[in-house]
Order: structure tokens, then sequence, then C-alpha cells
């Protein structure tokens, strides 16, 4: 999904939920992947993505995620 600015912060994927950034560290499943902070404003919690995820990150609370 490149070039549509999944990464950046503050971005809105097609499932509701928020990039609120970069973690600045590797990620634990992927190689050259940084984690980010997703957030859900429906059910107020914060979960983690890697950088290639965030475009379909669903809410793990009531997405399925």
């Amino acid at each position: 999904m490149a070039g549509k600015g999944w990464t950046n912060r503050g971005s809105n994927n097609h499932n509701g939920q928020i990039n609120l950034g970069s973690t600045m560290r590797p990620s634990s499943t992927y190689a050259n992947q940084i984690a980010y902070v997703m957030h859900c404003p429906k059910c107020v919690c914060n979960n983690g993505a890697n950088g290639c995820d965030i475009h379909d990150r669903l809410c793990p609370y009531h997405q399925g995620g």
C-alpha cells in the first residue's frame, strides 16, 4: 500500500483505526518493519501493528483483529 500514507501519524485505515505513530522499535514478526501504535476510537484501546499491516488492522477487542 505504498503511497497511501498509512505510516503517517494520524492516518485512519478503512476499519476506523487511527495510527498514533511509530514506536521506533523493530517488528517482532517481520524483518525490516517498524511497530506502530494503533488506536480504536470506539472502545478507546491502543494496540500494535506492523507497518505493513496498518491498512488492514482491526481492533482486537471488537473487530476480531
